[in-house]
C-alpha cells in the first residue's frame, strides 16, 4: 500500500515536470525548428 502511494506520487512528480518541460520546449521548438533547417541546408 505505501508503495502503491509513492509511486502514485513519484509518477505525478513527473508528470508535472514533463508538462513544465513541454511548456519549456513549446517556446523554444520555433528556435529549434530554424536551427534545424539552417544545419540541413549545407547538407543539400
Amino acid at each position: 500500500m505505501l508503495a502503491q502511494a509513492y509511486t502514485k506520487s513519484r509518477l505525478h512528480k513527473l508528470s508535472s515536470s514533463s508538462h513544465q518541460a513541454y511548456r519549456q520546449s513549446y517556446k523554444i521548438l520555433p528556435l529549434l525548428m530554424m536551427c534545424s533547417a539552417f544545419m540541413s541546408l549545407p547538407n543539400k
